[in-house]
Formats: C-alpha cells, structure tokens, sequence
C-alpha cells in the first residue's frame, strides 16, 4: 500500500534530501578536484549520488 511504501522511504528521507539540497545550493564548479585537490573540478558525474567534481586528468582514474 501507499502506506507501506512511506514507511519505507522515512529512514531514508534525511539522506536524499540531504543530497538534493547540496546538489541546488550549491555547484562545485570552481571547487577543486575531489581525487587531487589540485586542479579545477570541470567534470561532474550525473549518474552518481551526490554532487561530485574531478578535473580532466583524474576522472578516467575515478569513474
């Protein structure tokens, strides 16, 4: 039922929410790259969960 399926989705809801909050305030465009934190992070995955941003060199390592 449509009840069952609420009871489901509460634990998860502070974790999904969570992510969709970070993910509309705020781009990580600008931000450094997640795997060396040295160059520009220009590449986001849209597949993953979460916000995430890696530099050209480091997302073929990663993903």
């Amino acid at each position: 039922t449509q009840n069952d399926f609420m009871q489901e989705w509460l634990p998860w809801r502070d974790k999904y929410m969570s992510i969709i909050f970070e993910i509309e305030a705020q781009e990580k465009q600008g931000s450094l790259c997640e795997k060396c934190h040295k160059a520009e992070g220009v590449i986001q995955c849209k597949s993953c969960v979460g916000l995430h941003a890696w530099c050209k060199s480091c997302v073929f390592n990663v993903h």
